[in-house]
């Protein structure tokens, strides 16, 4: 059942550095593996140097965004999140959509939301929230954890690197 109203955790049950990190390490080894493998395959198979680029370029794209935002947030979770019991769950508790994830993983690439910035930013966030989990309305979370309340949804703007972003939040006291 679908949650409707904004919740909230406790402070023990928001992912933190060191399990995030785990979980980004174990993650970021199972798409380097999979990518080489394909890799090898495709060598083996395209002799068009700029074709085979191509191919390994646009796919891995495919698979990264599968493994690193389908996958994740369905019940299966991607590897990582499943060795280190974290998931990722929208601002309501309920899973994330898939046009969710695909912000949170567009993120990655882009503006000031790059991995070291991310990591660093979360270490001081009471939800231990990235910047892209807060502008993509995510929380990283125990896979046993139970909302503690709920809460209102508040707009916030935050003033970063000459970026000038607006996002929504759960705000309680």
């Amino acid at each position: 059942m679908k949650n409707k109203h904004p919740i909230y955790y406790q402070k023990q049950d928001y992912a933190g550095f060191w399990k995030r990190l785990g979980a980004w390490i174990v993650d970021l080894l199972v798409i380097i593996a999979c990518i080489a493998v394909y890799w090898y395959v495709v060598y083996h198979i395209v002799n068009d140097p700029i074709m085979m680029f191509k191919i390994i370029f646009f796919t891995s794209l495919l698979f990264m965004y599968v493994y690193l935002a389908v996958i994740k947030s369905s019940n299966f979770r991607t590897i990582g999140y499943n060795l280190f019991g974290i998931k990722v769950v929208d601002l309501l508790g309920n899973s994330p959509n898939w046009s969710t994830m695909l912000i949170r993983f567009l993120l990655i690439f882009i503006g000031p939301f790059t991995f070291i910035i991310d990591i660093l930013w979360l270490t001081g966030e009471q939800t231990k929230q990235t910047l892209r989990d807060k502008y993509a309305g995510t929380y990283v979370v125990k896979n046993t954890s139970i909302p503690k309340g709920t809460g209102l949804l508040r707009t916030v703007s935050l003033h970063f690197m000459g970026w000038n972003l607006s996002f929504k939040e759960v705000y309680f006291k």
